[in-house]
């Protein structure tokens, strides 16, 4: 009975410890705002730099900011890490649904939407449609 009790105490503990760290996968969303934001203004200023827009006429679409090398490829990267980071917080929440014991078909849609919607970024990020060759 007395080795039951201690048991007990230690895996209280020990979940205890691993449930503290929990914490720090909720600002996996915070961060891809935080980049995404910051990525897109870094495209935008780089494409006024190097005079591939121009504000004065109309403010332009981030594609069309991300149309042109050298600002195309930091367009592409910033699309491929929000891409990863979109997949790894629908997979986060996706096992999150599943750990509270509420699985069910909505949660795996939403799963498979949001991994869509991530490679649907990527494609665009990667495939410019000023740098195709026709």
């Amino acid at each position: 009975k007395y080795t039951r009790e201690i048991d007990f105490i230690h895996s209280i503990k020990s979940a205890g410890r691993s449930c503290c760290r929990m914490w720090v996968w909720a600002l996996l969303p915070i961060f891809l705002a935080i980049i995404a934001t910051g990525g897109i203004w870094a495209v935008f200023a780089m494409a006024v730099i190097n005079g591939a827009v121009n504000t004065t006429v109309e403010f332009p679409y981030i594609s069309v900011c991300g149309a042109n090398p050298p600002q195309s490829c930091v367009f592409g990267q910033v699309m491929n890490v929000g891409s990863f980071l979109v997949t790894w917080v629908c997979v986060i929440r996706y096992q999150q649904v599943v750990d509270y014991g509420f699985q069910s078909t909505l949660n795996i849609l939403s799963l498979v939407a949001g991994c869509f919607c991530a490679l649907g970024g990527s494609l665009v990020g990667n495939f410019q449609t000023v740098n195709q060759i026709y």
